[in-house]
């Protein structure tokens, strides 16, 4: 796995929502117990990537297999209540079924 850090200063997880981590670039939130308007979490199921966004901190991983990638998200969930936000239509949740992450998604 590749990981690196940055920091984006004065932003909120509303920036990435809806810029780089957003539904239409193939990313999926994932919700959790944890979710403010400084902390967020979005994963893809097609680059197998995780960004996590805490008070300005950004963490990306990029993992190097669907196996790692299940796993990473699947300890994301276990640990803070979470759950992946397929959004509106079932492009996103399909990917996440045939990695075997249904058991993740809100709507199952």
């Amino acid at each position: 796995m590749i990981v690196t850090t940055s920091f984006m200063p004065d932003a909120d997880r509303y920036d990435l929502d809806f810029g780089d981590c957003s539904y239409l670039k193939g990313w999926a939130q994932v919700d959790s117990n944890q979710d403010a308007s400084y902390f967020g979490v979005w994963c893809n199921p097609e680059t197998f990537e995780i960004v996590e966004f805490a008070e300005g901190d950004v963490t990306h991983k990029k993992c190097d297999s669907p196996i790692e990638f299940g796993n990473e998200v699947d300890d994301f969930c276990a640990k803070w209540d979470g759950r992946i936000d397929p959004g509106i239509g079932e492009t996103l949740a399909i990917k996440f079924r045939k990695l075997g992450m249904g058991h993740l998604l809100h709507n199952g």
